[in-house]
C-alpha cells in the first residue's frame, strides 16, 4: 500500500478508537451517577482512568449533552462503514 493509504488508515483507526473510548467514558459516567456516585467524584475517577484532565472529561460531557440523539455512532456501528 501507498504511504498515504497507510496514513489515512492509521488516522481513521485513531479516530475510531477515540470515539470508542469516549462512548465508554460517557457510558460509565451515566451508569455510575445513576447509581448514586456524585458527578465530581466520577469525573475525577474517569480522568485518572483515561489519563486525561478533569476539564477534558467535563468538555466531553458537555459535547455529548449538546449533540442530537444518535449523532455519534455506537462502537459496533462505526466498524460497519
Amino acid at each position: 500500500p501507498q504511504r498515504e493509504d497507510r496514513i489515512t488508515v492509521a488516522l481513521r483507526h485513531a479516530r475510531l478508537a477515540r470515539q470508542v473510548r469516549q462512548r465508554e467514558l460517557l457510558g460509565a459516567f451515566s451508569r455510575h451517577t445513576a447509581a448514586g456516585t456524585s458527578s465530581n467524584a466520577e469525573v475525577r475517577f474517569l480522568a485518572r482512568r483515561y489519563g486525561i484532565t478533569d476539564r477534558r472529561v467535563w468538555q466531553l460531557l458537555k459535547q455529548e449533552a449538546e449533540l442530537p440523539d444518535k449523532a455519534l455512532p455506537a462502537p459496533g456501528d462505526a466498524l460497519q462503514g
